[in-house]
């Protein structure tokens, strides 16, 4: 279900806090390794938490919840939970403490333009000022009339109409193929994958329409990067990764991105940007990927995205020239961070760049090389 929107929407509303929501800012390979574990340590406890806040409404980009503290005592952010359409969603960079009288914000993304119900929980004993809004208000888009409460929006949402079979012939005609698998990512490239075996509906698997939004947010220009590739939508938890074959490895599957749960707009466009790196720049004619289509800018890739610091994730902030902590990991994931910001958050992106050379050069890399954006 699709509206158009025209300003900011905020409901507010008293409630009280949550379990389970580990603070990260982006959701790659090493983040999710972290959110698996406290995934785990959720499970094994029982759920102390009650619904306090829900809504529902659509935005062009992401959405932001704001949480204010109106207990005596500090709350926190770990034990505030977010779900979007049912499922329980990571919230970026929110404050690990909330002190009392203070306001945080929890940026959720989700399918754009389409209306998600949001809701929100927390343990009865914690009291907290709700908001719901959408990240840019100027994309932002009034789905009910203000004086509609929280209750009656609730009660009015409806589900979108999600068509699986329109995903799977979308990507098929961009040669690319999607499967679901009940198998983990450590499995398929260990073992390999059978595809009587190891497949399931991608139906079946929880989430495939935000790796769809995710995909559609590229231009075919670039998805031509993914010709031949094999998309595996995973039921597991854990990890995504990207594999290739070359010449010193040897692979047990076709390669491709495996996706684990749970998946992010993020982690997909992340993990696309290894395939943009791998088989469009530097595959050199020697991997699974033999198309080379912007071979001529290895060695400017190289230069503008080469990581010479050493990596800190328990750093808070990005150094300069960086645009978030994991892309000081080493080259590859320097430039997919930087291709997913580029993708989903480029306004923030461009503003990054005013007092930062390097980073309006990566900036640049991507506009006119890759998105070919000359404007």
């Amino acid at each position: 279900m699709k509206k158009k929107l025209s300003f900011l929407f905020f409901l507010i509303i008293l409630m009280g806090c949550s379990q389970h929501n580990p603070q990260l800012q982006y959701k790659t390979d090493y983040k999710q390794e972290q959110n698996h574990a406290s995934d785990v340590n959720k499970e094994e406890s029982p759920n102390q938490n009650v619904l306090k806040a829900m809504s529902a409404y659509a935005c062009n980009e992401g959405f932001e919840i704001g949480v204010g503290n109106m207990h005596s005592n500090d709350v926190d952010s770990a034990k505030i939970q977010f779900k979007v359409g049912g499922i329980e969603a990571a919230c970026n960079e929110m404050e690990k403490t909330i002190k009392p009288g203070q306001n945080a914000k929890c940026n959720l993304t989700a399918a754009a333009n389409e209306i998600h119900k949001i809701e929100v929980f927390s343990r009865p004993e914690y009291w907290l000022n709700v908001s719901f809004g959408c990240k840019y208000p100027k994309l932002q888009t009034q789905i009910f009339a203000i004086n509609t409460t929280v209750t009656e929006i609730y009660n009015n949402y409806q589900e979108p109409v999600r068509n699986v079979s329109g995903f799977i012939d979308w990507a098929s005609a961009r040669n690319i193929k999607l499967v679901g698998t009940n198998k983990s990512s450590n499995d398929i490239y260990y073992n390999g994958f059978d595809s009587e075996k190891d497949s399931t509906s991608v139906e079946n698997v929880e989430g495939w329409w935000i790796v769809e939004a995710a995909l559609k947010k590229i231009p075919d220009n670039v998805l031509k990067a993914g010709k031949d590739k094999t998309i595996y939508l995973s039921t597991k938890r854990g990890r995504s990764y990207t594999f290739v074959k070359t010449e010193q490895t040897v692979l047990r599957a076709p390669p491709g991105i495996i996706f684990e749960q749970r998946f992010s707009e993020e982690t997909v466009v992340h993990e696309f940007g290894h395939i943009v790196d791998l088989a469009g720049i530097n595959s050199k004619g020697k991997s699974a990927y033999p198309y080379d289509i912007w071979s001529y800018l290895r060695q400017e890739r190289d230069r503008i995205f080469r990581v010479d610091i050493p990596y800190n994730p328990n750093a808070t902030e990005p150094p300069a020239e960086f645009i978030s902590v994991y892309s000081t990991a080493n080259d590859q994931e320097n430039f997919a961070e930087h291709f997913a910001y580029y993708a989903l958050q480029n306004d923030e992106f461009r503003k990054k760049t005013e007092n930062d050379s390097l980073l309006k050069e990566k900036y640049g890399f991507f506009r006119k090389n890759i998105f070919n954006e000359n404007s």
